[in-house]
């Protein structure tokens, strides 16, 4: 293929180096380049899958923490009530007497 084109036309490297009988990349190399591959495609998942979780947690610490100050309110209002109906009780029998 490479020897019936014109000097002045350009082939494609691909179809020079496979004409000249040599392997555009050695097996062990593609392998290589394929094993890098994946091994930063794992990175990437597991570093996007361990930032997803930390956001999670996050939120959930958050969620906790905003229950956490609801019930403390909620405790407060309800001994301010109670020590509010204990004064109301006092006078009541403060009066009796």
């Amino acid at each position: 293929m490479a020897t019936t084109a014109a000097i002045g036309e350009s082939l494609p490297i691909r179809t020079l180096v496979s004409d000249a009988g040599i392997a555009l990349l050695d097996t062990t190399e593609r392998q290589e380049a394929s094993a890098t591959a994946t091994f930063l495609a794992q990175k990437k998942k597991k570093k996007n899958k361990n930032k997803k979780e930390e956001e999670n947690k996050k939120k959930k610490n958050k969620k906790k923490k905003e229950e956490e100050e609801k019930k403390k309110k909620k405790k407060k209002k309800k001994k301010k009530k109670k020590k509010k109906k204990k004064k109301k009780k006092k006078k009541k029998t403060e009066r009796r007497t």
